[in-house]
């Protein structure tokens, strides 16, 4: 990496007096790559029963390598650091409508069932976009209390070589929304977390607290809003804490707003509707008082790249389980603008979970990494999402144009899933219908929208999203 400024200078500096110290420990980071090269440091081999998909590496339907499962499941030989001791050993997980040893066996779609019901995006692990890689890290590895509830700044990071993960992690966050150029961050409190998820809770949090703070009643009620179309979780997070905060409906926000004891939540592009703020209704609650849930905000979720401007909000959220398809890895951040929010929203997650994880700190920033070094290169992360994207969302309206126009979807193509209307009234229930021929959907009236609605996401790997395609085709 390369440093420049008054950075460069500090960390010359803490490098200078970590070199003449004689005890100096030296910093290693162990990666294998795809080529099986080792990074610095003693490799760590393990060894243990194999399993029979660990056998197989045949090629899947695309002609290449598809791993011990076909390219039709997932096999994860990293268990065997746990499996073995109780002489078991991994096994492929096929996906929906796929059985047998090595999910080579394809099921009777009139019988099987594939899930389109969750936004998610592991199709970046397929086909050399996030090329395969060991991230590897000592049972040694921070094992005491980690100070990452307080994201410093880069200048204050370089002065401590204990927090030089966070400089890394910090520095390329912020490069990452220069080169998109999605959001500002100079002068913006960084806030990490398991995932948006948390992020979001710990934003309602921590103005809930502030409301009660400045009305001076610890029973004051905090109402959470979000129009129409929004993640079916929303609702939840707030009723959680309920009574101190209460989720609401149009009427009941507008209420809430001239009491100044409002949150709205902002998702730009909406999920599940794909479209951007400005095309949405107008807002409610004054720009302090908003909490913007970006995590669909890339050029690799939203078609219109020209439309995607550097956001100057009060609170932005982000997470690696959009961006990137890393759900199970939980990482999320929110840019802060005001310091009392930020510090509220540090107490949250210090009162939660105490602190973000070591390890998933390591790992998460190893993938924003590489993700940040394909921008402009053959295979720019953000173009070759996108790419992959808009062509299923088109070949599946194609199937919808093929049958005839009754089903229509209502989202502009580009994200990882599309709001599909379905024939008959507002009050038919569209859900059924999908049911019936095996394919889970997410209902509209989940989201706030219409019962003759559904979603189907479909940013999943190759083989899981062809099944989905079939199913299409079976209405």
């Amino acid at each position: 990496m390369k440093y420049t400024g008054a950075i460069a200078s500090l960390i010359a500096a803490v490098l200078a007096a970590a070199h003449a110290a004689e005890d100096a420990a030296p910093i290693s980071r162990h990666v294998r790559g795809p080529d099986g090269a080792k990074g610095a440091g003693q490799d760590r081999r393990l060894s243990s029963k194999k399993s029979k998909a660990g056998k197989a590496n045949s090629k899947g339907k695309s002609g290449k390598a598809a791993g011990p499962c076909n390219g039709q499941g997932t096999y994860f030989p990293e268990e065997s650091q746990v499996l073995g001791m109780y002489d078991l050993a991994p096994q492929c997980n096929c996906f929906g409508c796929y059985a047998g040893d090595h999910c080579e066996e394809e099921m009777d779609m009139a019988t099987c069932v594939i899930h389109a019901d969750d936004a998610e995006l592991p199709l970046t692990t397929e086909d050399g976009i996030l090329v395969a890689k060991k991230i590897e890290f000592s049972n040694h590895y921070r094992a005491i209390y980690q100070p990452f509830r307080n994201i410093p700044t880069s200048e204050e990071a370089a002065m401590d070589t204990n927090k030089w993960i966070l400089y890394a992690m910090r520095e390329t966050l912020t490069k990452l929304h220069a080169e998109v150029g999605n959001a500002k961050t100079d002068g913006y409190r960084l806030v990490v977390g398991l995932g948006a998820h948390q992020m979001l809770q710990a934003a309602n949090f921590a103005h809930a607290k502030l409301i009660q703070e400045d009305e001076e009643d610890v029973h004051a009620v905090t109402t959470i809003y979000s129009e129409n179309g929004y993640w079916s979780k929303f609702p939840k997070l707030a009723q959680a804490f309920a009574p101190s905060q209460a989720w609401a409906n149009k009427e009941e926000a507008e209420a809430a707003e001239e009491n100044e004891s409002l949150i709205q939540l902002v998702v730009s592009p909406s999920n599940p509707l794909n479209v951007l703020a400005e095309d949405q209704e107008p807002l409610i609650a004054p720009k302090e008082r908003q909490v913007w849930d970006l995590v669909y905000y890339w050029p690799s979720c939203f078609a219109e790249k020209e439309r995607i401007v550097p956001l100057e909000e009060a609170v932005m959220i982000f997470s690696s389980s959009k961006l990137a398809g890393y759900a199970g890895h939980r990482f999320g951040w929110a840019w802060v603008e005001d310091d009392n929010v930020a510090d509220k929203m540090e107490e949250f997650i210090g009162v939660t979970t105490q602190a973000y994880p070591a390890a998933e700190m390591l790992y998460n920033t190893v993938i924003l990494e590489d993700i940040l070094a394909s921008i402009g290169t053959d295979n720019d992360f953000f173009v070759r999402v996108q790419e992959e994207l808009m062509s299923r969302c088109l070949e599946m309206e194609a199937v919808f144009e093929a049958g005839g126009n009754k089903y229509r979807n209502l989202s502009p193509c580009g994200n990882m899933y599309m709001q599909v209307q379905c024939p008959g009234d507002e009050d038919d229930e569209c859900k059924p219908v999908f049911d019936a021929i095996g394919l889970e959907v997410t209902a509209g009236t989940d989201d706030g929208l219409l019962a003759n609605q559904v979603r189907i996401a479909f940013g999943y790997e190759r083989a899981w999203y062809n099944k989905i395609v079939e199913k299409l085709e079976m209405l």
